[in-house]
């Protein structure tokens, strides 16, 4: 008797494992592969401020990268969305530095269109003058 029990419980572990082996298979199985689709939203312009220069200009570098060669316009308004700059080109490598007065607009907006994908990309830059006045007095 003690024989059949052991037979019979081995046989149940096999045959268990078997059955959840066999279902961690086809679970994995019936998953759809995962496909990788680039959901980010991959810029192909970048917009840099370099900082105010000798001459009191803000001075800022705009890149960007377009392989195919294709039109694309830049367009430069100020805070009151008023036209400070709009150029069309068809670099595949555009880079070019923009130099604005200190004092002329606290924001400027860069927008970058692809005339035929119909794409465009907005960048703002804000401007803030922060004066900090620091005294301290010690006694000798």
């Amino acid at each position: 008797m003690k024989k059949q029990t052991i037979v019979t419980s081995v046989k149940r572990i096999v045959f268990g494992s078997v059955v959840s082996s066999l279902m961690f298979l086809s679970a994995n199985a019936s998953v759809s592969p995962v496909r990788a689709y680039d959901i980010s939203t991959k810029s192909n312009a970048e917009v840099k401020y370099s900082g105010i220069d000798k001459n009191q200009l803000h001075t800022i570098q705009v890149k960007y990268s377009n392989p195919t060669g294709a039109n694309f316009t830049l367009i430069i308004t100020d805070a009151n969305n008023e036209l400070v700059f709009r150029g069309s080109y068809s670099d595949k490598d555009f880079n070019k530095t923009f130099k604005f007065p200190k004092d002329e607009s606290n924001k400027l907006s860069f927008v970058i269109e692809d005339v035929k994908a119909k794409k465009s990309e907005q960048y703002n830059v804000s401007f803030e003058t922060i004066v900090i006045e620091n005294a301290v007095v010690s006694k000798s």
